[in-house]
């Protein structure tokens, strides 16, 4: 019994070796090559940063950021408060620029939540545009309560 030809004769599948020789002959594709896959990967990470979810994680980053500022914010605040209630109970026994000082920092780490404050509700509200815009009405409920959770905080837009 004979056996059939191959269907692929050896010399077709001869690999062709990659060597120095090789390299300094085909540089320019080489070369090419490099630059090809270094443009692709950038024009697919710029569309990918573009792209709505691209574009909501960014903000939902931002947003997180914000929250981790304000509530550094209202620790400082909190510490400022019982540090003047401590030079309150004993106002007898502190001198009284101790008190001014207290009372100082109290309102700067007051104003200073404001901010924090404002500009976490700017974040949210980036947030939720981006949602209303880049988003098919089908998800848009469903985005909204899953990154903006309702909370009973001031609801006016802004303190000046």
């Amino acid at each position: 019994m004979r056996h059939p030809p191959d269907l692929w004769p050896v010399e077709a599948v001869r690999l062709i070796p990659m060597d120095n020789q090789f390299l300094i002959q085909h540089w320019g594709l080489l070369a090419g090559s490099v630059l090809l896959v270094a443009a692709t990967l950038h024009i697919a990470l710029s569309g990918w940063q573009h792209s709505a979810s691209g574009q909501l994680r960014q903000a939902l980053a931002a947003m997180q950021e914000q929250r981790q500022v304000a509530a550094k914010a209202e620790r400082v605040t909190m510490k400022a408060e019982s540090r003047l209630d401590s030079l309150r109970q004993s106002s007898d026994k502190v001198r009284p620029s101790y008190l001014q000082e207290a009372k100082e920092a109290l309102q700067d780490a007051r104003a200073l939540q404001k901010i924090a404050d404002d500009r976490l509700l700017v974040a949210e509200n980036h947030v939720r545009r981006i949602i209303l815009e880049e988003f098919p009405p089908i998800k848009q409920h469903k985005l909204r309560s899953r990154y903006l959770p309702a909370d009973l905080r001031d609801p006016r837009p802004f303190s000046f």
